[in-house]
Formats: C-alpha cells, sequence, structure tokens
C-alpha cells in the first residue's frame, strides 16, 4: 500500500501537467498524502497548479473534477489543505480569486468564510485580489459572502452595519479603490464606492488618495481623445449608460436572468411591443429571402459561383500586374463589419470617459463631505443661521 502510494505521488506531478485531472482526482480521494504534497518549486499543491490552470473556454467536466478534489477533503483537515500557501503566500482562494473563478471561489468559501481573510506575503486577501486584476463578479461575490456571514453580522451591529475594510488594504497602504483605479476598472471601482464609502478618502504610504491615482489617468477622459468630424458626431450621438450599484451583490451572480433587463413596470410595453412586431418581422424576413432567391436565379451578371478553373499563364500574369479589381474595389460585406467596429470602439470610449467623470464627481463630493464632517467647516450651500434679526443701524455722523 506504501509502495503504490509512492509511486502514485511521483506520478501526480506528471498528471498535473497533462491536465489528467479525473485521475488526479481519484489520488485525492484515495490517498491524504497527494493532498499535501507540494509538486512544485514554488511549492504550489495539486489544488493550486488546477486553479492556476483556469480558462474559461475548457470544459465543464474539468471544472466538475476540480470541485470534486474539494469536496473529498475530509471535514477534520479542510481548513490546513484548503490553507496551504506556496511561495508567495497565496493560497487556492488567492488563485481563484485572481483568475475569476466563481465556483471555485463559492465552492472554497462556503466550506471555509475564514479563508476571504487570508493574506499573502504582500498583505493582500482574494478579496483584494479580485479586485486588482479587475474580476467583477469575482469580488462581489466574495464582499457578499464575507459580510453576510453571521460572526460577521454581529460586528456589524455594533458598528451601524459599516462593512468590514480590513480586508480592502495591503501593506503598502493601497486599498482596494486604488488598484480598480489604477487598472482602469472603473465598473469595480464604482461597485467599491458604493461598498466602502470611506475608502474615496483613505491615503497609501505615500499620501496618494483615489482621487490622485484618478487623476493622472489623463486618458480616460474627453480631453484627452481627439476625433476626426465624422467620429465626434458619432460620439455625440451614441448613449450610454451611467454607472448603478449592484443590488443584490451576493445573488446576482447565481440567479439566472431571463428575459430583456429592464425594470418590472416595462415589461407589460415589451410584451405588447413583441406581440406586434416578431410577426411582422418574420413576415419581412421570409419575403426578403424569398425576393433574394428569387434574383440570385435570374441575375445574368451575378451567375451563381463556379468550381475555380486553372488559369492560365496569362491571366496569372494579369493578376499579378494589377489586372484584377478584386483588392481595389472590395466587396461591400467586408466595409460594414468594420464600420460596426469602428461605432463600437467610438462607443466603448465614450462609456470610458462617462464613467470616469462620474467617478471624479462622486469623489469630489464625497471629499466635500468628508472635510465637513471631520474639520467642521461650515458648508456653502447651507443658508446663514438666525436670518430675522434686523440689522443694526447705520452710525450717526459725528458733530465736528
Amino acid at each position: 500500500m506504501e509502495i503504490e502510494e509512492e509511486n502514485c505521488l511521483d506520478n501526480l506531478f506528471d498528471l498535473t501537467m497533462k491536465n489528467k485531472w479525473n485521475k488526479v482526482e481519484e489520488a485525492y480521494k484515495k490517498y491524504p498524502s497527494a493532498r499535501r504534497a507540494k509538486l512544485t518549486k514554488s511549492e504550489e499543491t495539486a489544488l493550486h497548479v488546477a486553479v492556476s490552470s483556469y480558462h474559461s473556454k475548457r470544459s465543464s467536466n474539468y471544472e466538475h473534477h476540480i470541485e470534486g478534489m474539494i469536496r473529498s477533503i475530509p471535514k477534520d483537515e479542510r481548513f490546513k489543505i484548503l490553507s496551504m500557501k506556496n511561495d508567495k503566500g497565496n493560497t487556492p482562494l488567492h488563485l481563484a480569486a485572481t483568475v475569476g473563478w466563481i465556483s471555485i471561489c463559492k465552492c472554497i468559501a462556503e466550506r471555509n468564510p475564514e479563508l476571504i481573510s487570508t493574506r499573502n506575503l504582500k498583505g493582500e486577501t482574494p478579496l483584494f485580489v479580485a479586485a486588482y486584476h479587475g474580476k467583477l463578479e469575482a469580488f462581489i461575490f466574495l464582499h457578499g459572502h464575507y459580510n453576510q456571514k453571521p460572526v460577521q453580522q454581529t460586528d456589524q451591529q455594533n458598528k451601524g452595519q459599516e462593512p468590514d475594510e480590513s480586508l480592502c488594504r495591503r501593506e503598502d497602504g493601497n486599498t482596494i479603490l486604488h488598484s480598480a483605479i489604477s487598472g482602469e476598472y472603473l465598473k469595480l471601482a464604482y461597485q467599491i464606492m458604493s461598498y466602502y464609502p470611506k475608502l474615496v478618502n483613505s491615503v497609501n504610504v505615500e499620501g496618494e488618495s483615489p482621487m490622485h491615482v484618478l487623476g493622472r489617468k489623463a486618458n480616460l477622459f474627453r480631453s484627452s481623445t481627439h476625433f476626426r468630424l465624422h467620429d465626434s458626431i458619432i460620439y455625440r450621438c451614441v448613449f450610454v449608460d451611467k454607472l448603478k450599484k449592484s443590488p443584490s451583490p451576493h445573488k446576482s451572480m447565481y440567479s439566472p436572468r431571463n428575459g430583456v433587463n429592464c425594470p418590472e413596470n416595462y415589461k407589460t410595453c415589451i410584451g405588447i411591443f413583441r406581440l406586434f412586431f416578431i410577426p411582422i418581422h418574420e413576415s419581412i424576413r421570409a419575403g426578403l429571402e424569398k425576393i433574394t432567391r428569387h434574383c440570385c436565379s435570374n441575375d445574368e451578371e451575378n451567375p451563381p459561383k463556379r468550381e475555380k478553373e486553372p488559369q492560365t499563364g496569362l491571366e496569372k500574369h494579369s493578376k499579378q500586374h494589377g489586372g484584377s479589381n478584386d483588392e481595389e474595389n472590395p466587396p461591400k460585406r467586408e466595409k460594414e463589419p468594420q464600420r460596426f467596429w469602428r461605432i463600437r470602439r467610438i462607443q466603448e470610449k465614450k462609456e470610458r470617459h462617462s464613467h470616469a467623470l462620474q467617478l471624479m464627481n462622486e469623489m469630489i463630493e464625497s471629499e466635500l463631505r468628508y472635510k465637513y464632517n471631520n474639520t467642521g467647516r461650515k458648508p456653502e450651500h447651507l443658508e446663514p443661521q438666525y436670518s430675522q434679526r434686523v440689522p443694526p443701524p447705520p452710525i450717526p455722523p459725528s458733530n465736528q
């Protein structure tokens, strides 16, 4: 039995490198030493390697085997195995948050919620790592799961329902808001401002606030972008949505959304619109297909394509020296996707500019509130008190 276990450990590295996770899962279930074995020079276990090799386009069987590895760990040694760190101090939950693997984050965090507060050598928690790499869904899940623990809810009741900000800062003083803005993850930065409003006025060891970081990102604002005339017209015509706080951070990641994402009072109007529009649309499309087939069958100038015939030397010579107009006049079908792509790029730029401006305005507003609440300064928008007082009479002229 011991010889068989030693042979399995010797082959475990090869199995992980070849992505044979079904056999790795079997070894995880059968041999306890396979769960604790560090396979690489960076002191990573098989679970570290499995999580770090994640790709969104891989099959669901791969994810099923990784979840099976986690479930197979006995309860009495679950925390010890899942809290094992590599040479950088990262646990498997750190790596899952880095790549944004929601299901593995959920699988680990539900078994040991305290792992969300584990720090690596840089002092980063999995929550911080998710924000640093711009993984919005992973960040929202970890934030919601940690702040919904019973122990955490008891602490929040004593603190006035304020979220725990201790997980949001690393050793150099940078917060998750610093990191999100530095990486230009504006949607994530807005969610962080919504959940942790006090981080807007936080500073790192160099005395920089998130507003300083945003101010250095000149490319995020309209003034740094120059458009040609027709592009500027498109820029003014496209519409972008404003940033909004996620209403249910803990449940929205796993509740499937069917239909149109709109308010409840709009669904009736959309249903009536679909009732009339879909039959009309199907009729028009069927008619266009029929007309197209009829035109193609009767078109003498554009006969159907035939198989390629062998070219003579004269034809090849004429094509090489500009005898063909295919390159000079490409078909319109090739130009249309480029036009849509161009409009999409302009819309993305406007969205980035709009979101950056919205973040800046809310940071300035938060800064004014912070100064008033903490320095005692009088806000400018308030009217002066005791306005009913009568002004004093003028000083009488002196008699000389």
